[in-house]
């Protein structure tokens, strides 16, 4: 009989396959953006036209897919709604709230081209905090006006909406009971991405690949996320097998080759994900002292803005290893000061929440239950 999912997950216990597969997938989209933001457009046309392409398009879906298996277990091991929330805000906001805060007091500050006082008074500065709630905005006064990408800070915030909308959908999803009903779940997630697949074949342009074209739309990541829950529902019933990898990968690489088709590669990429996750490679120092893909994710673009200033730094071969260097630097330190702290005070943080929530609905609905048990 064929090994499961579940199998592999009681036989192996926690893996270091997802550790090491969120770093690499980080890099990945800081590899991209070091070409994206050298404003060199024959290399950009290169890799989006070449084998590079759709290895390219893959990288937020496997995020995202990866997120949702994860995320499942912690929905299914929450004691409540509110509980899994606070969960959620305490791994995401933290980080990027601190990422924000010092693009804009530090990075800003020194790189405007304005000055201080008309800096640090501008609307578009007030408007660049609201990051931190998930209304992005990609601008601060004065910053990166002569870097080809013009005027941008952060070009990776565009997916934490979509990220916060996954988090809203499966709370919403679990409150109406869908998380403990596999079926519905299924063809929720199927039913959707076969309406964004028909819905972006007929009313998206297409035309030569170009970044926006290689990129996964929003909405595809949403079901990206959702794909990866219902791999984890289905954990025993879907055999783990390196050939059934391999074909979703050719699968996924196929589907991605052609733009009009790439959101139906979200369940095979959904699946080589699990796969890639599962494995169990050596232990290295990186990945025993801690999580850095999320800082390295959230900070390296103001970073590769920062070194595209100079023209010699601004070329991708320059630009890449440096942001490799300074992005990990800067996730150790948003690790060891932000992100462990805040997650170590998560048990506290949990209760008081649940116990005010269950507070709050004894007296808004005194009959109901004392807890909003999953």
């Amino acid at each position: 009989m064929r090994a499961s999912i579940a199998d592999r997950m009681n036989a192996a216990g926690p893996t270091r396959g997802f550790d090491y597969l969120r770093l690499f997938l980080a890099l990945g989209v800081v590899a991209w953006h070091s070409i994206y933001v050298s404003g060199d457009a024959q290399v950009q046309n290169i890799v989006l036209n070449s084998w590079i392409g759709p290895l390219k398009a893959l990288l937020l879906p496997m995020f995202f897919s990866l997120s949702g298996f994860l995320v499942a277990g912690s929905m299914e091991r929450a004691r409540s709604l509110e509980g899994f929330a606070t969960l959620r805000v305490l791994r995401i906001a933290p980080a990027l709230a601190v990422e924000v805060l010092l693009s804009v007091i530090l990075l800003g500050a020194v790189l405007t081209e304005l000055p201080l006082g008309e800096y640090f008074t501008s609307p578009t500065l007030r408007s660049y905090l609201l990051n931190m709630c998930g209304d992005i905005h990609y601008h601060l006064p004065g910053v990166f006006l002569n870097n080809p990408v013009h005027a941008t800070v952060n070009l990776s915030l565009w997916t934490v909406p979509f990220e916060l909308q996954c988090y809203l959908f499966l709370i919403v999803l679990s409150g109406l009971g869908f998380f403990k009903r596999k079926p519905v779940f299924l063809c929720v997630g199927v039913s959707l991405n076969l309406g964004l697949w028909l819905a972006y074949f007929i009313f998206r342009a297409h035309g030569p690949a170009s970044a926006a074209s290689m990129t996964m739309p929003g909405p595809g990541l949403v079901i990206s996320f959702l794909a990866g829950i219902t791999i984890y529902l289905y954990r025993r019933e879907i055999p783990l097998r390196a050939e059934l990898a391999v074909l979703a990968f050719i699968l996924a690489y196929g589907l991605l080759h052609e733009p009009r088709f790439m959101v139906l590669a979200i369940f095979p990429a959904a699946y080589l994900t699990i796969w890639a996750g599962l494995t169990n490679p050596p232990s290295s120092l990186i990945v025993r002292s801690g999580d850095y893909s999320y800082g390295i994710y959230v900070f390296a673009f103001p970073i590769q803005q920062a070194l595209a200033m100079n023209p010699t730094l601004r070329l991708w071969y320059f630009n890449m290893p440096a942001a490799f260097v300074l992005s990990f630097l800067y996730a150790t330190f948003s690790w060891h000061v932000v992100e462990k702290p805040v997650l170590g005070k998560k048990k506290p943080a949990v209760a008081f929440v649940e116990a005010l929530g269950a507070r709050l609905r004894r007296r808004l609905w005194p009959a109901a239950p004392a807890s909003s048990s999953l």
